[in-house]
């Protein structure tokens, strides 16, 4: 399941962070991670879940790219989309780099959402 996002956790940093720890554990030496502004969810089903005069939830995406053997690009992609803050992964592209060796490259867009405290003044 995925976690619903709450205020103050810095969701985004964990999220980074446990991407990281996944592509130690796995040995990679080839990668890279960004991530891009959260662009903010709207409409009735956030205002289900949280007071939208208060707080905004944001989706926020990173850019993942992994370049190593084939099992070793498989199983990193497994772990991310297992991270409970991982809400989806939207985009993923895998392309051999070379046709002599087993090396792939992935990149991999996994989202997750943050709960932000809104400004005084609420919504914007």
């Amino acid at each position: 399941g995925v976690l619903m996002p709450e205020a103050g956790t810095g969701r985004d940093r964990v999220v980074s962070e446990r991407i990281r720890e996944i592509l130690t554990d796995r040995g990679v030496r080839d990668s890279r991670i960004s991530q891009q502004r959260g662009t903010e969810l709207k409409g009735p089903d956030v205002e289900k879940l949280v007071n939208t005069d208060e707080f905004s939830v944001e989706r926020v995406v990173f850019s993942v790219e992994v370049t190593d053997k084939a099992s070793t690009v498989m199983g990193v992609l497994a772990d991310v989309e297992r991270l409970p803050e991982v809400a989806a992964i939207g985009e993923v592209t895998l392309r051999k780099v070379s046709r002599d060796e087993d090396r792939v490259q992935l990149i991999m867009s996994p989202e997750t959402w943050v709960l932000r405290q809104r400004e005084r003044g609420g919504r914007r």
